[in-house]
Parts: C-alpha cells; sequence; structure tokens
C-alpha cells in the first residue's frame, strides 16, 4: 500500500506566512493611523495660521467701514510664527483679503518603513465685513 506522506515544515511555512500577514495588517493599522493623525494635525495648524493671519488688518479699515485689506507682512509673520509653534514648515500667501497658507511635515512610520513619508495641507481664510453676511 501506500508510503507515509512527509509533511514536515508545512507548519512552519503556515506560521511564517500567517505571522508576515499579521504585521503587515499591524503595519497598516499603526502607520496610517499615525499618518492620518499627522495629517489632522497640519490641516489643524494651516486653518489655525490662515485665521491668525487673516486678522492682520488696518484697524482703520475696519473703523471707517472701508474693505479690509490684509496687511501682508504682519500677515506672514503671524501665520509663520503658528506653524513654527506646532514644530511644522510652511508657505503663506497673502492677496488683497484672502491669506493661504500650505503647511509641511513629516511622519516617520513605525512599521512600514524606513523612510519619512512627507505631508502638506493647505488652508485659506479670507476677511469679510458683515456680522450674518458678508458685505
Amino acid at each position: 500500500m501506500g508510503g507515509r506522506r512527509d509533511d514536515r515544515g508545512g507548519v512552519e511555512l503556515f506560521v511564517l506566512v500567517v505571522v508576515l500577514a499579521l504585521i503587515l495588517a499591524l503595519g497598516i493599522v499603526v502607520d496610517l493611523g499615525g499618518r492620518m493623525r499627522v495629517a489632522d494635525q497640519a490641516a489643524w495648524t494651516a486653518q489655525q495660521a490662515a485665521r491668525v493671519a487673516a486678522t492682520q488688518v488696518s484697524g482703520v479699515q475696519i473703523q471707517d467701514g472701508s474693505t479690509p485689506v490684509i496687511a501682508a507682512e504682519s500677515a506672514v509673520a503671524a501665520a509663520q510664527q503658528v506653524i513654527a509653534a506646532a514644530g511644522m514648515t510652511g508657505t503663506v500667501v497673502v492677496t488683497a483679503d484672502t491669506v493661504t497658507v500650505t503647511v509641511t511635515t513629516t511622519y516617520s512610520p513605525m512599521i512600514l518603513g524606513p523612510s519619512e513619508w512627507a505631508i502638506s495641507e493647505t488652508a485659506t481664510a479670507q476677511v469679510v465685513r458683515g456680522i450674518t453676511a458678508p458685505r
């Protein structure tokens, strides 16, 4: 009749494949979750920097009812201060009534790779007059 089949090493290969799959799944959960957290912090920082920069308008313009124009130098300085306080880098672009802030940072994955992942988020704020609607 037939001889016995030799299956030595079969279990070890199965365990190796399962362990590698679990490590990959853990890496996806941990590293993609960490990247999402850092991206959320970058987006929040960009929003706050844009809001702070958009408040840099002349007090005279506010009082006399004219269209507010953002003071570019002080707006850029204010936004850069918020960005630096968050430990990130970024650029600030100011037009007459709009500020656009782009914040850049990195995330270092713990499981999925040795290289850092670049993260960039952008936010815009606009100066308007009016309480219930822009005038």
